[in-house]
């Protein structure tokens, strides 16, 4: 799957709640991460586990 980042910034503002220029502030992972939720929710797919302490380390990654 291909994420079109100009894309992803347009619509996470509305859909988060959060103030536009939050939204273009996101580290690139994280605006993959907040894409991928929303993309699970359409289709159906596992949504990702997310850390107790809100770290944008993905499960098993080692990091």
């Amino acid at each position: 799957m291909r994420l079109d980042t100009r894309s992803a910034l347009s619509y996470l503002p509305e859909l988060a709640g959060i103030p536009r220029s939050s939204a273009q502030q996101m580290a690139l992972h994280d605006v993959f991460l907040a894409s991928m939720t929303i993309v699970s929710f359409f289709t159906g797919a596992q949504s990702l586990a997310v850390s107790d302490d809100d770290s944008t380390t993905l499960p098993g990654s080692g990091a």
